[in-house]
């Protein structure tokens, strides 16, 4: 179990977060199930599927006393207390954004496309780790953007950056320089551009 304010690990059984000090159900940052990132407009965790513990009704109990069959005896049952309100059904992965929905990122309050679903296994991993990592994770090597460039740029929507490599060509020695040095940008950081172009709609040149 995790603690959703600051995602340190702790014990299933316990009642507040030895590091921070905040009760189980403070915060809204990480998911209590597996520890990935969440967001404030978060009712489920994106990668494991859970009910995020702010989200989730705790069931009460109390205990009815039940009349033995000799005199003087009280037996106990327990009965659990129904929720005030009813919970819609844990979501599977992805499942709010499939159905054209979209999720809130760690900062909150901007609508980002969390429907990875549609890309290809590769970039599924990939734009999880970087979103999970809260973007420290800048993607790994990239070899089909290293060796195609600005041709895998437009396939990807990524304009603005395919287009200065473009301008770049036709400037002698700076331009060239540019362009050189954008084969490795797009080597190494072409999964980045990517998932911003994607989930947030930005284009950047790095």
């Amino acid at each position: 179990m995790y603690c959703r304010k600051c995602g340190n690990q702790i014990g299933d059984d316990a009642k507040f977060c030895e590091k921070c000090g905040s009760n189980l159900g403070d915060g809204d940052s990480y998911c209590q199930n597996c520890g990935s990132r969440t967001g404030g407009g978060q009712n489920t965790c994106i990668l494991c599927g859970a009910k995020l513990l702010s989200a989730v009704s705790q069931s009460n109990h109390f205990q009815q006393p039940v009349y033995g069959s000799q005199p003087g005896m009280v037996q106990y049952e327990q009965q659990a207390v129904q929720p005030m309100y009813q919970q819609p059904p844990v979501q599977p992965m992805y499942n709010q954004q499939q159905q054209g929905q979209t999720a809130y990122g760690p900062a909150g309050g901007s609508g980002i496309n969390l429907d990875f679903s549609r890309l290809k296994p590769y970039y599924q991993k990939e734009f999880q780790k970087i979103y999970q990592s809260g973007e420290t994770y800048k993607g790994k090597f990239n070899i089909c953007s290293f060796l195609f460039g600005w041709l895998w740029g437009f396939t990807k929507g990524l304009w603005l950056p395919s287009v200065l490599v473009l301008i770049a060509c036709f400037i002698p020695y700076i331009g060239w320089a540019i362009n050189i040095a954008y084969w490795f940008v797009f080597g190494f950081r072409g999964n980045y551009l990517y998932y911003r172009k994607y989930v947030k709609k930005k284009q950047c040149v790095f």
